[in-house]
């Protein structure tokens, strides 16, 4: 507690003694001297909040140089907290396009129908079969779906990737009530026929 006050009243010291400086010798500094002071000084004001209210900034800076990034809390076990863009793609023929690139955090569920009308435009073609994340799997998307009737695949990952394509392609193969090696025939005839 008193480390903190003391780092936020040297830091508060820093930025007066520097406007003074600047002020007195009306010198001209580059661009990105005024842009770090700037973020500098922003770094103060959330700080200071955060220490005198308790409550945590709005777009919190976490680097000086790039004050565009944010934390992305993920809640993995290797990384709880990611740095960087976090980006929504999709994918058509093995070809990948971004839709959606921001730095703050949003939930890729939400945008499954931009996702679908990005990817038609693109292609100018109806799409009939998505494969998506479980994290797609929502009432809404599901709504949307059967409205425009596209079959919807969703992909579950389990382990490695090895063991994810194996059961994507397991999620994809047709079921027949039947058994034995006509019915996998009959029933591999009709994959072919699906096109993705």
């Amino acid at each position: 507690m008193g480390l903190t006050r003391s780092l936020l009243l040297l830091l508060n010291k820093l930025n007066t003694e520097l406007d003074k400086v600047e002020k007195l010798f009306e010198c001209s500094l580059p661009k990105a001297h005024y842009q770090r002071r700037t973020t500098v000084k922003k770094v103060y004001v959330q700080q200071h909040q955060l220490f005198t209210t308790g409550k945590p900034p709005t777009d919190r800076i976490v680097s000086i140089g790039k004050d565009y990034l944010r934390p992305i809390v993920r809640g993995k076990e290797v990384k709880a907290v990611e740095f960087g863009a976090k980006v929504n793609k999709f994918q058509v023929d093995g070809i990948s396009f971004i839709e959606h690139l921001s730095f703050d955090a949003f939930h890729e569920g939400n945008r499954f129908k931009t996702t679908i009308f990005k990817s038609q435009k693109l292609t100018c073609t109806k799409v009939k079969i998505a494969g998506v994340d479980a994290i797609y799997a929502t009432n809404i998307n599901r709504r949307f779906s059967l409205q425009r009737i596209i079959s919807v695949r969703i992909l579950r990952e389990k382990g490695g990737l090895q063991q994810n394509m194996k059961h994507n392609a397991n999620s994809f193969r047709p079921r027949s009530p039947k058994k034995g090696p006509a019915a996998w025939k009959e029933a591999s005839a009709k994959k072919r026929n699906i096109t993705i």
